[in-house]
């Protein structure tokens, strides 16, 4: 498994399934932890805040929105997910020593035993520290997406995903929910099948289409309100400009990400993919879908 991959993996799953497995395990929430000189912890996650080190951890440090400072022995891998990684003099890590929307520093006599590897130019929605490069990449990509998903699924199919998301989020947010855990158990199962790895391949296919779709809503749905009197191909970038500024506050970034990821993909296909805002709940009803002009028939019939 390559290294990404399995950062990717010890993120959601410190995310998703976080709870102390040993006795001298440590699981936190949104507050700092320490290791004295004299302590020795197991696996030790942080959600929401910053870890340092000074004494003896045997497995793993996943810090996810904040910094990890080591001047004792880790014996598995350092991961920031939205922070630094800071290897003071005397520091020892038994794995890789990895920081994502920061950079991962070694100085004097630090032992790295795995890869030292930095991604500065990725900022994690809601991280506490902000980096220049971090920002402008979080902003810049947003902003380009939502334009490309604009050209590609245009006005109709935006304003259909925001009317199912309006007209119905109680059923936007189930669906965004059940599809939002089937793409994590995606990424946590790796079959090593040909048939499973296109099946694999497929769903995130399909999801990614989903989530690109019900973010061009959301973005047009933003940018109504953060820029009505602009023309419609810049209200797109405006309204994921708008949402990119909201993710840099620290916490809270996250917390939106979470939401716009479940209510992104729960409209989309509420919506079917942007043809109706009542898609689904006429799917379900077993009754067709009604054209713009009241009129229905089989080719505006929902169909699996």
């Amino acid at each position: 498994m390559s290294g990404i991959k399995r950062m990717f993996l010890m993120c959601v799953s410190s995310v998703f399934f976080a709870s102390p497995v040993r006795a001298e395990d440590e699981v936190q929430y949104f507050r700092n932890v320490e290791v004295g000189r004299e302590e020795t912890k197991g696996d030790l996650v942080c959600i929401g805040g910053s870890v340092t080190v000074a004494g003896k951890v045997e497995g793993d440090v996943v810090a996810i929105g904040g910094d990890i400072e080591i001047s004792g022995t880790v014996e598995g891998d350092a991961v920031a997910a939205g922070g630094r990684v800071r290897l003071r003099p005397g520091a020892v890590v038994g794995g890789d020593a990895v920081a994502v929307g920061g950079k991962a520093e070694q100085s004097g006599n630090a032992v790295v035993k795995g890869d030292l590897e930095s991604f500065p130019y990725f900022h994690l929605p809601g991280q506490r520290s902000l980096h220049p490069f971090g920002v402008l990449a979080l902003a810049g990509s947003n902003m380009l997406l939502a334009l490309a998903g604009g050209l590609l699924f245009r006005r109709k199919r935006s304003d259909s995903v925001a009317g199912a998301l309006i007209k119905h989020p109680f059923l936007s947010a189930c669906s965004g929910l059940i599809l939002t855990c089937l793409w994590v158990l995606l990424w946590i199962v790796d079959s090593g099948s040909r048939l499973g790895t296109i099946l694999t391949w497929t769903g995130h296919t399909l999801a990614l289409t989903w989530m690109l779709c019900g973010c061009t809503g959301i973005a047009w749905w933003s940018g109504n309100f953060v820029a009505g009197r602009c023309p419609p191909t810049m209200r797109w970038p405006a309204g994921a400009l708008g949402i990119s500024l909201v993710m840099l506050i620290p916490i809270l970034g996250f917390a939106l990400l979470a939401v716009i990821t479940v209510c992104a993909l729960g409209a989309a296909f509420a919506s079917g993919l942007g043809k109706d805002p009542d898609w689904l709940v006429c799917y379900l009803r077993r009754r067709p879908v009604e054209s713009p002009d009241g009129s229905s028939g089989p080719g505006n019939s929902p169909q699996a």
